[in-house]
């Protein structure tokens, strides 16, 4: 073993190496930040230049390439709200409310800081499971991973802000989106409605990108000259942000592992990590509720866990030949093309080039987190250039993201979709994070269900681990219903005494019943068009959409006694005192402007740490940005996907550009400059060197 290790670092400074490993880091910082363009595009691309290469150049390339590729990612969530991959989602929820506070550089620092030692922790995870790495994995079967599965559901109650009942039926509205298509276990097409492009479901990175993208989109256009942010603070925030990350250890270390170890489990997928973790961070919390309006824990957590999964997921790849992650497949084909068959031989034979990978994955993300740190500044002040100068850019990248993720204009159809649902859902108070977790867990539950029953009869449930697992889930559930209602008390017996600073708006109230009422109808329709389908295909739709309907049911009951309170001006107390938190804290005691429905987030003030912290159960109408004008935006959008679909990307994006800007007032050599730079962009970095596959559009190939 110790001559492997020697042998492993010998090969790591020879100088070939060395510069593939540069050269992949540089393609993986660039590539990350680009929507849409997931880190299997970029392996599959990379893989025909290892054909004439070593086995430890060919590692090199690919291996640095795909661990640096979620930082800069992480970024984009931060900054602009905008997540560029699925696995950079859980970034969004506190980062960027610490971007529009005019943290950004500290947001980003922490998260850099993060995403490299939890790089470092899950290599050295993986170093100390090498002896034990072929049993662990193989011991592990689809009972074990359903029970899992449902651990990681019952975290919705802490992502699902201060109403566990509307995080719920948002998680339930993300199952039922995830059983769009062939059902795996008969065949039949579920919610297809006879549309060929619904046959493989939904598009994980629209559904994330209509989530998260498109309602920061319109809103951008709603901010105007404005940027992001109005107080940045580019000076010192860096280091805060680290300091941040070395005074909470044990946050760090717990997210590491968390995301080592949910993506050292085939079939779960690398987005599930992050979520388990910012989650798990919001669990154990002394103040769960701040989690949403922009707190540091809830940016390290997913963070750390991003990076760390990259050597989780080269457990079953190495140990079994059972990729972890879709990139785990491709690196299989790495392995054929070099001529090594993965299994016992990575573990003996081959040692020496499983401890060179580990080397890999600590010095590309060590190199990489000290360039980003070198950029950094520059980044950040992204968050100060004028919104509607970012918006006809991200709006473009957005577009081809969806797109060129599996080379169908059906996936931005699923962004504009959801995106509006996303936007209503935010402006009426409901958390659109639950929806992504249960849109990401919900089909492997579903799989791992039916595969079990299917192997073991019910004996699974008999299974030791498979019950720990179960108790977990509910002690969990539990835990986390006891501590919002222990929440809730206190909250109310502080508020005693305390004069409210504004009534409730009741716009907000309606807005909510309604979305309560239209996911009771979307559960109940869910179950009628299930019903003559057989039972293996109708059970889990079924049991969820019946789920939803009782949910939606006791939310129309509670937003309607809210209504009949507010009535007197009476305080909502308990989960309906406010909307859920998610976006942004704004300044406490500015109304909504005339005709606009606010966020309503709660009331913000300055706590001794100079942090904003929420002002319990005081519903608090704050400033908002108009409604006409977010719709506005979307009509934007919808336009520049129009125009891509009807004259290709190239000609159709140029023109929204440039229309845009002009439209807008940006001046003509503005509008014709930012119409030249996304052509150029989108020709050079999408055709020539990239060459991804895309959609045709409506008049034919030749105009890209």
């Amino acid at each position: 073993m110790l001559d492997a290790f020697l042998n492993s670092l010998g090969n790591v400074a020879n100088g070939s190496v060395l510069l593939l490993m540069m050269v992949g880091i540089v393609i993986g910082l660039l590539t990350g930040l680009l929507p849409g363009l997931g880190g299997v595009v970029v392996l599959v691309l990379l893989l025909p230049f290892t054909l004439t290469m070593s086995p430890f150049e060919a590692f090199a390339l690919l291996l640095s390439t795909y661990a640096v590729f979620s930082i800069t990612g992480d970024m984009t969530s931060i900054l602009i709200g905008i997540p560029a991959h699925p696995e950079c989602a859980a970034l969004v929820p506190d980062g960027y409310p610490m971007t529009k506070r005019g943290e950004a550089a500290r947001a980003l620092g922490a998260t850099i800081f993060s995403a490299a030692a939890g790089a470092v922790i899950g290599a050295v995870m993986l170093f100390l499971l090498i002896p034990v790495l072929r049993p662990l994995v193989v011991d592990i079967g689809s009972p074990e991973l359903f029970a899992i599965v449902l651990l990681g559901l019952a975290m919705v109650g802490s992502l699902s802000g201060k109403s566990v009942l509307k995080g719920i039926a948002a998680a339930c509205l993300g199952m039922l989106l995830a059983s769009i298509g062939t059902n795996a276990q008969t065949g039949i097409v579920r919610y297809g409605f006879g549309s060929l492009s619904l046959l493989e479901g939904l598009s994980l990175v629209a559904v994330a990108l209509g989530l998260f993208a498109l309602p920061e989109i319109m809103e951008l256009h709603a901010r105007g000259k404005r940027g992001v942010s109005e107080r940045p603070d580019l000076s010192s925030g860096v280091e805060v942000g680290v300091r941040d990350v070395l005074s909470r250890p044990s946050l760090l270390l717990r997210g590491s592992l968390i995301g080592a170890v949910m993506s050292m489990l085939p079939g779960l997928g690398s987005a599930v990590g992050q979520w388990v973790a910012y989650g798990q961070a919001a669990q154990i919390s002394k103040h769960p509720e701040r989690f949403g309006t922009g707190v540091i824990e809830g940016v390290i957590a997913p963070a750390s866990a991003n990076n760390s999964k990259e050597a989780g997921s080269l457990v079953p790849t190495i140990a079994v030949g059972v990729p972890g992650s879709a990139a785990m497949a491709i690196m299989l084909g790495a392995f054929v093309v070099v001529g090594i068959t993965p299994g016992p031989s990575m573990l003996g034979t081959h040692l020496n080039i499983t401890y060179f990978m580990i080397w890999m994955l600590v010095l590309a993300n060590v190199i990489g987190a000290a360039l980003s740190f070198a950029f950094l500044k520059p980044m950040a002040r992204i968050s100060v250039v004028p919104a509607m100068t970012l918006m006809p850019v991200v709006s473009a990248l957005v577009i081809i993201g969806s797109a060129v993720s599996a080379a169908r204009w059906s996936d931005v159809v699923t962004l504009i979709a959801t995106g509006m649902v996303a936007w209503v859902m935010r402006r009426a108070g409901w958390s659109v994070v639950p929806v992504i977790l249960g849109f990401v867990l919900g089909g492997n539950a579903e799989n791992f269900l039916w595969i079990s029953v299917g192997t073991y009869k019910l004996h699974w449930l008999l299974s030791p681990v498979v019950d720990l697992l179960f108790a977990a889930t509910i002690l969990l559930a539990v835990g986390t219903a006891w501590r919002k209602s222990r929440s809730r008390r206190r909250a109310q017996a502080t508020d005693e005494g305390t004069p409210a600073i504004e009534s409730v708006d009741r716009a907000w109230l309606w807005a909510s019943l309604a979305v309560a009422a239209a996911f009771t109808a979307l559960g109940a329709v869910a179950v009628i068009l299930a019903w003559h389908w057989p039972l293996e295909a109708r059970a889990f739709p079924t049991a969820v959409g019946s789920l939803l309907v009782v949910l939606g049911l006791l939310e129309v009951g509670v937003e309607v006694r809210a209504l009949r309170r507010s009535r007197t001006d009476q305080p909502v107390d308990g989960e309906d005192a406010g909307p859920d938190v998610g976006i942004v804290p704004e300044p406490a005691g500015v109304a909504a402007p005339a005709g606009t429905l606010g966020s309503a987030q709660p009331a913000m003030a300055a706590s001794a740490t100079g942090v904003l912290d929420p002002i319990p159960a005081v519903a608090v109408v704050p400033a908002e940005l108009p409604v006409k004008r977010s719709l506005a935006g979307l009509g934007w959008f919808v336009l520049a996907a129009v125009l891509s679909y009807a004259v290709g990307f190239l000609m159709g994006l140029v023109v929204f550009v440039f229309g845009y800007a002009m439209a807008t007032r940006r001046g003509l050599l503005r509008a014709v400059l930012m119409a030249a730079v996304v052509g150029v962009v989108f020709y050079v970095l999408f055709v020539l060197v990239l060459n991804v596959a895309m959609p045709i559009p409506l008049i034919g190939p030749s105009f890209i």
